[in-house]
């Protein structure tokens, strides 16, 4: 029995895509954590990979724009005590 299509499922309608918030982040972990075991060179292997590339990519994006909005602050906060 195939779990319930998520919106990181091929076979669903909205397919594969770029990760673009924190839901479809959370949906997409939870299709790693179904597909886990699932044999390379296959539908499900090949979506497995996809997937994390896909949540590499979005958290070290959120990564960046975390530290930039942190330097961003720290410049303010210095500005302000002048």
């Amino acid at each position: 029995m195939r779990p319930s299509a998520s919106p990181f499922d091929p076979t669903g309608t909205l397919g594969i895509g770029a990760i673009k918030n924190d839901t479809e982040h959370q949906a997409a972990l939870e299709r790693i954590t179904e597909l886990v075991d699932a044999e390379p060179d296959c539908p499900e292997g090949n979506e497995l990979e996809l997937l994390v590339m896909l949540v590499e990519a979005y958290e070290t994006r959120a990564e960046l724009l975390t530290a930039h909005l942190s330097r961003d602050a720290f410049i303010a906060s210095k500005l302000i005590q002048r």
